[in-house]
């Protein structure tokens, strides 16, 4: 599995709707689930970004494919160009590639 974190803003909905966020999370993560995605952590943080998850799938389609469904659900964007960010990330393990350079 891959590990991937997404960078999260909250809409303006979700800012109204902020006591709903845990329950917003969790059905999120049961949504994914049967996509083969795990959520691993999920923070909320102060500052440019209001949440920062990580998770993992299968491959990038699949963690593209879940990522891209969240704004349906207009209270949390972690869509592409403005509202957020998504990377995948690599374990020190996962850096041998950059040895081999």
């Amino acid at each position: 599995m891959a590990t991937y974190i997404s960078l999260v803003q909250f809409t303006d909905k979700g800012i109204h709707a902020a006591k709903e966020t845990t329950r917003r999370v969790a059905d999120w993560a049961a949504k994914v689930q049967s996509k083969e995605v795990t959520i691993k952590q999920m923070y909320w943080t102060l500052g440019h970004y209001d949440q920062v998850g990580v998770f993992e799938a299968p491959n990038d389609e699949t963690a593209v494919s879940v990522l891209s469904r969240v704004p349906r659900w207009r209270k949390f964007s972690p869509t592409f160009p403005d509202r957020s960010e998504a990377e995948r990330s690599y374990e020190r393990a996962g850096l041998f590639l950059l040895e081999q350079l």
